[in-house]
């Protein structure tokens, strides 16, 4: 694409984001053309995950990137109110067993269809969604796992995965 600044059209690269971000780009020289600036990452409570110490953010948002309450009426305030209570609301939270409140969630910011470029009106177009989510992580009961795989996988397969006669590894 191409991006005006100060009357010049500079060539680009556009990257759109889950989180709502776009990220542009000098084509020649990768520089960015927008303040990026990173976000310290938060810790995992969590046995055995770990987080990225920092992330990046772009200056230029395309979606709203906090949650905003329902101004509907007091019933649907006071439901979403107490549904949203308990959750870890900060930007990256990690997973939590208690629960994240993220926004825009998985089908926020940048959608699957991509983004296009209109170089007649040298105008980036692209599909977003603002939809937050709720993440929570459970932990599997003992024996979970092996089940499920024998359950649905255990007869093409076999119980050690070596195949049986009706099916291959």
């Amino acid at each position: 694409m191409q991006l005006e600044r100060d009357g010049v059209l500079i060539d680009a690269v556009a990257v759109t984001t889950k989180s709502g971000h776009l990220f542009f780009f000098n084509r020649d020289t990768g520089e960015s053309l927008y303040e990026i600036y990173e976000v310290d990452g938060l810790p995992s409570e969590l046995p055995g995950e770990f987080v990225a110490p920092t992330q990046p953010i772009s200056s230029v948002a395309f979606t709203r990137q906090e949650f905003e309450m329902t101004s509907r009426n007091q019933q649907a305030i006071d439901f979403v109110t107490e549904l949203i209570e308990p959750l870890d609301q900060r930007l990256f939270a990690p997973p939590t067993t208690d629960g994240v409140l993220f926004y825009p969630a998985y089908d926020g910011g940048a959608e699957w269809g991509g983004s296009a470029y209109d170089p007649n009106g040298n105008k980036l177009i692209l599909n977003a969604q603002e939809i937050g989510g709720i993440l929570r992580v459970y932990e599997r009961p003992s024996g979970y796992a092996q089940a499920l795989y024998a359950e649905n996988c255990g007869i093409c397969h076999g119980e050690n995965r070596k195949g049986t006669e009706e099916g291959l590894p």
